[in-house]
């Protein structure tokens, strides 16, 4: 009997144990080992567990199953962590308007892609997407993954994020919309909303952080769904076991 078995075997609960054990490894002993036989013993054993536990063990033991199958996707799955930088603009027309006029024309004109293609090849970013898919579908992405907003409360700051794989690369690339946009500046604001320039001016008011915490995929919902899902399959179980047989 080889190690496979032997372990799968002792997962059948203790009172089956104390009666059967002895027969059971003498008929293995006459078996030969394979892994279809090994998977036969661990399914027999998960099957006598599951008839003997109780409804509050059943349910505890799905519970438990569907977090650690939870926590294990959240930590294979691959995090993102996010830059913020504020910029402050000072003008007694900064209203919202104007504002989001100014934050659209950034987007759209300094966006490019040719300038995100020059974002990518200085930061070395997205390696493993640019060896299996065209640089467009890669700019695409980068793009998904810039904010350029504002608040409505807060209709003079400008906020500018960056979401990456590294918190030190998010970051740097921060660093390098805010100045792209400084560089995009007092000219096309004053196109938007035609204000006096002697009262106009840009301020990098909160410099790009560098994230801790990764933004995304956040751990809450996963184990929640993961405790959910364990309990509908719990309450599955506990239903089939009771359901009746038949003749």
């Amino acid at each position: 009997m080889n190690r496979s078995m032997r372990l799968f075997a002792r997962l059948y609960p203790a009172s089956w144990r104390n009666r059967y054990e002895a027969e059971f490894n003498a008929l293995l002993e006459n078996v030969d080992p394979s892994w279809r036989t090994s998977l036969d013993i661990l399914k027999g054993a998960v099957a006598m567990q599951l008839r003997t536990f109780s409804f509050r063990k059943l349910i505890a033991a799905a519970c438990l199953s569907g977090l650690l199958v939870a926590l294990g996707l959240w930590i294979a799955t691959p995090k993102r962590f996010s830059s913020e930088a504020i910029i402050d603009i000072s003008s007694p027309s900064a209203d919202e308007k104007v504002v989001s006029q100014y934050v659209n024309r950034f987007v759209m004109n300094q966006l490019s892609r040719s300038v995100l293609k020059e974002f990518i090849e200085k930061r070395k970013l997205y390696p493993r997407e640019r060896a299996k898919r065209p640089l467009e579908e890669v700019v695409e992405e980068m793009r998904r993954n810039i904010f350029a907003t504002h608040h409505r409360d807060y209709p003079s700051k400008i906020f500018i994020i960056f979401s990456y794989e590294d918190p030190i690369t998010a970051q740097r690339v921060t660093g390098d919309l805010v100045s792209k946009f400084m560089e995009y500046g007092m000219e096309n604001y004053l196109r938007a909303g035609q204000i006096d320039y002697r009262s106009f001016t840009l301020e990098l008011s909160d410099a790009p952080t560098l994230p801790t915490v990764p933004s995304s995929p956040k751990p809450l919902p996963i184990i929640v769904a993961g405790l959910a899902a364990g309990l509908v399959v719990g309450l599955s179980l506990a239903l089939f076991r009771h359901s009746p047989k038949p003749a």
